[in-house]
């Protein structure tokens, strides 16, 4: 199965205590944007999910509200091989 890549934009402050996660869904194949990719945020112990999303016709997706700490970000397409990070999320 071909690969995805995961692009993880900075994060932007929403509120005093909160953050946005901008998603890039890529082939990385030929690095064209994936759409609806299934985006999935969770908590890195427990694996419990936190926010999901699925990608625009750009692979974009936004995740918002989100409080400062360490989370699993998981990606998952029919036909493509998933693809897993962490990411750590500070306080805005």
């Amino acid at each position: 199965l071909p690969a995805l890549g995961l692009g993880l934009g900075p994060t932007s402050a929403l509120g005093q205590d909160t953050a946005t996660l901008r998603v890039v869904v890529t082939s990385a194949a030929d690095g064209a944007p994936v759409q609806r990719a299934a985006v999935v945020l969770e908590t890195p112990v427990e694996n419990d999910t936190v926010q999901a999303g699925v990608t625009n016709e750009d692979g974009y997706v936004e995740l918002r509200s989100l409080s400062p700490g360490r989370y699993l970000i998981r990606v998952s397409h029919v036909g493509y091989a998933p693809d897993r990070d962490t990411v750590d999320l500070e306080r805005p």
